[in-house]
């Protein structure tokens, strides 16, 4: 088959043929891995083929090597690795022969796919001739389209690369190699080009940033970029010095007057576009200073907190409050400047954060001179800056002010201008949100009452933020969701009917208002009182009506946009189920029981995977309600549940799949084993996998526990295969101990495998089976000690840590009092007690562990 073609035939639109030529390419890829990227190469780096047909090469082999699942990642990249030498060489030659076609599209993406695989190889010294010839391209006499695209190449590698394996003169040459680009002798295409590349390039050099000399160096070529007569150039400068600010904000304080007077000069008098980008630099500031301010209050930083926001926000208010005055409405014309104006009102909302009261003088007077302007501008602004500043101050300070303003607010509601109301809805739903108790309950009414109107707006973003409002006053009743009545109850009826009216609306598509509306039902259903619980019943009822009707039979006609859009639909409706499931009472439940569960079930005969998500979750809820009563379903669950645990494509599925197994094991416990054998068999088909997401395994791992705690001694049967398992996870250690995400996931299956095994100990021990796993006591108290003794655990994990360890001292006794007497088992349950959340758990474990030692007195 002809290679070209088969590119060309993977985009297609008709599915068939779209299929044929995927199925041909990963065939090929599958069995002949060297020589069909080799040929896709020759593909890409042939001067004369076409040039569509080239991009498309190139994009397959950079897919080659990418991928966001860091599974499927790895898997790809040891592909690469296992590669012929003698092919991947050739491979690499096209490589760079495709960087130097005069074609824009061919060599832009060739310094893409250098930039990936240039990433892994040139690190490991096993591409020693790349970057000679990057930046022979690039300080040599070659075309300038040469130089941009191997400038472009050298940001690619530099976002790839990790500094800690390149070599410091590397690291150094590559950086001169992109700052010297920047000159101003160069043309403008080359400085964006670098600029760009310096962009990508600022986290891989944080060791040159380190070094004052250096940070001039590079600070120094940014700020003159800022006063580039290209936009783009200067657009890039400033998105550098904001990115330099979040990366080495402790650093940045010896340049701050420099960077003050090019921000705010660049805020006064450059195109929107740059003038948003400078307010960014300060809003990247004020959230660093918040995260730093955080961190002292929780008695440990990282950075100091250098107070720039304090000093700069004085001055910097006026000009954002006159960014606000800068938006065009929709009707107008689209324009640059609704970002200025939304870049403005980021930037006062984390200003309010840090200076707390102090922002209500430097703003209230803009706001009461404005706020009943015959400008609409002005108006509009006036009510975004009020809503801006109201997360920062103190209640005392803001309640009376807000009291003036509400009736204010509730009028623009009905404003000519669609901004203005727009503007009234966001600030009157951040009120609801950040001072709830400054809404009296002789406002109350009239700003109910206002907002039903404006769900009627023909304006969707009125409605959208209407819906909003609505949102957040019903979480304000969150802790009186259990009392006879509340405020929801005043008007829940009629709310609940408009909004459901909204969901229906033919513009439910525009602004999200479809999404907004159901959002908005579930907080009022969820947070109702217990008069309301009619109206709740009523609710699931027209939903289940909603979504039988959208479960009808699909037209041929209907669109790909449609059917996701019907999905969508279905997911919401599932997750106003879930609500009022949770909301009612059992025997409320179970009247419509059959009704709700053969519709759920109706939902996994489409495919979708955030309706089957919310499906589950449904499940998972009318489970739990119905307790044993669920066991007439089960046999009809068991399909669309064994699908889903094997759906590791869409593994949020998999993941609240398995979430649905505890539900039901909780709900049914002993009732539950009919479909152990075949629930099991693919949990470890998950915990063996190499394709599915890790996020999913530790709650696989949990599963045992929840099993084991339904069938109690039942699960002898399963023993041997499972501790082998969890023996197996339990070697799994951090490949990066500086990366987060990599500490939270070990934490997470650490938790999972202390769950899991306290789960199996207490469920044996019950059916006086506890001897079984003595065998294993050795490796799973060396497990437990394993995880106390690491300085990056998670509460959950110590909390896990000290339960396991009473469970044990617990039915174990004597027989484990080595461990129990253990110092590091001794002091970590004592340094337990100080977190509160596992005081009395610790306290339960030492006393466990006291009566246990004193029995060998």
């Amino acid at each position: 088959m002809d290679l070209a073609a088969v590119l060309q035939n993977a985009q297609s639109p008709d599915n068939v043929i779209r299929g044929q030529a995927e199925a041909f390419l990963n065939d090929a890829i599958e069995k002949q891995y060297g020589p069909f990227l080799l040929a896709l190469t020759s593909e890409f780096a042939t001067e004369g083929r076409p040039e569509l047909n080239r991009q498309l090469a190139g994009l397959y082999i950079k897919n080659l090597i990418t991928a966001q699942d860091n599974t499927i990642y790895v898997n790809k990249v040891n592909r690469w690795n296992n590669c012929d030498p003698v092919i991947k060489e050739q491979i690499k030659a096209g490589f760079l022969q495709a960087l130097l076609s005069p074609s824009r599209n061919v060599n832009r993406t060739a310094a893409q796919v250098i930039g990936a695989f240039g990433g892994l190889d040139f690190p490991k010294k096993l591409w020693p001739q790349l970057l000679p010839t990057l930046l022979g391209n690039i300080s040599g006499a070659l075309n300038v389209e040469t130089k941009i695209a191997s400038l472009e190449t050298l940001g690619y590698m530099c976002d790839e690369m990790d500094p800690e394996e390149v070599d410091t003169t590397d690291v150094n040459n590559i950086l001169t190699a992109i700052v010297g680009s920047l000159s101003s002798q160069n043309n403008d295409g080359i400085r964006n080009a670098a600029i760009t590349a310096l962009y990508n390039s600022l986290d891989f050099t944080s060791k040159n940033f380190s070094i004052q000399a250096e940070r001039d160096f590079i600070l120094k070529a940014i700020c003159e970029s800022t006063q580039s007569t290209s936009v783009d150039i200067r657009l890039k400068a400033f998105e550098c010095l904001t990115k330099i600010v979040d990366l080495y904000y402790e650093q940045i304080i010896g340049y701050i007057e420099v960077l003050y007077q090019l921000t705010t000069a660049a805020i006064q008098t450059d195109v929107s576009s740059v003038v948003s980008q400078a307010i960014e630099f300060w809003t990247t500031i004020a959230l660093r200073e918040l995260d730093v301010i955080a961190e002292i209050e929780d008695n440990y930083t990282s950075s100091p907190y250098l107070k720039i926001i304090e000093k700069a926000s004085k001055p910097l208010i006026p000009l954002l409050l006159n960014g606000l005055t800068k938006q065009v409405d929709i009707d107008e014309g689209d324009d640059d400047n609704s970002y200025v104006t939304s870049s403005s009102a980021e930037c006062l909302n984390a200003i309010s954060r840090i200076v707390k009261d102090n922002i209500i003088s430097e703003t209230l007077p803009f706001i009461t001179a404005n706020i009943s302007s015959p400008d609409w501008h002005f108006r509009e602004a006036s009510i975004t800056a009020f809503g801006a500043i109201l997360e920062g101050p103190d209640d005392l300070k803001l309640t009376p002010i807000i009291a003036q303003a509400l009736p204010i607010l509730i009028n623009s509601l009905k404003d000519v201008k669609p901004m203005v109301k727009e503007s009234a809805g966001w600030t009157i739903a951040r009120v609801c949100e950040f001072h709830k108790n400054a809404i009296s309950m002789d406002v109350l009414p009239l700003l109910v009452d206002a907002l039903r109107i404006a769900l009627d707006d023909p304006d969707p973003r009125v409605v959208s933020k209407a819906c909003l409002a609505i949102h957040n006053l019903a979480i304000a009743c969150e802790n009186e969701s259990e009392s006879q009545t509340n405020v929801i109850s005043l008007f829940l009826p009629t709310m609940l009917e408009k909004l459901f009216i909204v969901a229906n609306r033919p513009d439910w598509n525009e602004e999200g208002i479809r999404s907004s509306a159901y959002e908005a039902c579930n907080m009022l259903i969820s947070n109702s009182a217990l008069d309301m619980k009619q109206v709740v019943v009523n609710v699931l009822i027209e939903t289940l009506n909603r979504l039988e009707i959208s479960l009808g039979p699909i037209s041929a006609n209907t669109s790909t946009t449609e059917t996701s859009e019907n999905m969508n639909l279905q997911s919401h409706l599932c997750s106003l189920i879930s609500e009022c499931i949770r909301k009612l009472d059992q025997d409320v439940i179970l009247l419509h029981a059959d009704r709700i569960m053969q519709l759920l079930l109706y939902v996994f005969n489409v495919r979708s995977a955030i309706a089957h998500e919310d499906a589950f979750l449904a499940i998972g809820f009318f489970a739990d309600k119905i307790g044993v009563n669920f066991a007439r379903y089960l046999d009809y669950v068991k399909g669309p549940l064994l699908l889903g645990l094997q759906n590791f494509d869409e593994y949020s599925v998999c993941s609240v799949a398995l979430g649905v197994v505890g539900d039901i094991c909780r709900a049914l416990n002993s009732l539950v084993e009919p479909i152990c054998n075949d629930v099991l068999k693919y949990v470890l088909e998950i915990l063996r996998s190499t394709s599915v997401n890790r996020s999913v395994k530790p709650h696989a791992i949990s599963t045992f526990s929840d099993i084991a705690m339904a069938i109690g001694g039942n699960f002898e049967a399963y023993i041997s295969v499972v501790i082998g398992i969890l023996n197996q996870a339990s070697t799994v250690m951090p490949t990066n101990i500086d990366d987060e995400d990599e500490i939270d996931y070990i934490n997470k299956l650490r938790f999972s495998i202390l769950e899991a095994y306290t789960g199996i100990i207490h469920s044996l021990s019950e059916s006086n089976k506890q001897d079984i796993i003595i065998p294993q006591l050795e490796s799973i108290t060396s497990f437990i000690k394993q995880c106390a003794q690491d300085d990056e655990k998670s509460d959950d994990v110590l909390k896990g840590i000290v339960g396991l360890i009473g469970d044990i001292g617990k039915v174990y006794g004597v027989r484990v009092i080595s461990f129990l007497s253990d110092r590091v088992i001794i002091k970590t349950v004592q340094e337990s007690t100080a977190i509160e959340e596992i005081s009395d758990l610790s306290r339960w474990t030492q006393q466990i562990i006291a009566t246990t030692l004193n029995s060998r007195k």
